[in-house]
């Protein structure tokens, strides 16, 4: 599917291959495609390796069926699952960060992410506010 999507965009697309460690432990089977190690060092492509999420978070965050930020904020998500998420969180945007790809990106320096459940809920309790007031 990669090497579809490459030839399909014929470089009007910038891709960058990612081992998510937790989804496959053993990426064997594409370290030894012939085609694609040859599309990634021809191409230059860059490979991101993303760690696994440790089991226990994982299990939590799928089986109640959160966002990383809502699982922070559970109150059964303990601190030492939060610490486990933190870091993992810091690992990703890290490695992703340092392939440099979203180098001149607007808003790449903004350190506040808000995803959309929250901000909807942020702008209802702002309405129900000035609606008090």
């Amino acid at each position: 599917m990669f090497i579809d999507s490459f030839n399909y965009f014929e470089g009007k697309l910038n891709h960058i291959f990612v081992r998510n460690f937790g989804v496959c432990k053993d990426w064997s089977h594409v370290q030894s495609h012939k085609e694609m190690n040859k599309l990634i060092n021809n191409y230059r492509i860059p490979v991101v390796d993303l760690p696994a999420l440790s089991a226990r978070e994982r299990k939590f965050i799928d089986t109640k069926r959160l966002s990383f930020s809502q699982a922070m904020k559970h109150s059964e998500f303990f601190l030492i699952s939060q610490q486990r998420l933190h870091t993992f969180l810091e690992d990703c945007f890290r490695l992703i960060e340092d392939v440099g790809l979203f180098n001149n990106a607007p808003n790449r320096h903004k350190k506040e992410v808000i995803d959309p459940y929250e901000l909807k809920n942020n702008e209802e309790m702002q309405t129900e506010n000035k609606q008090r007031n």
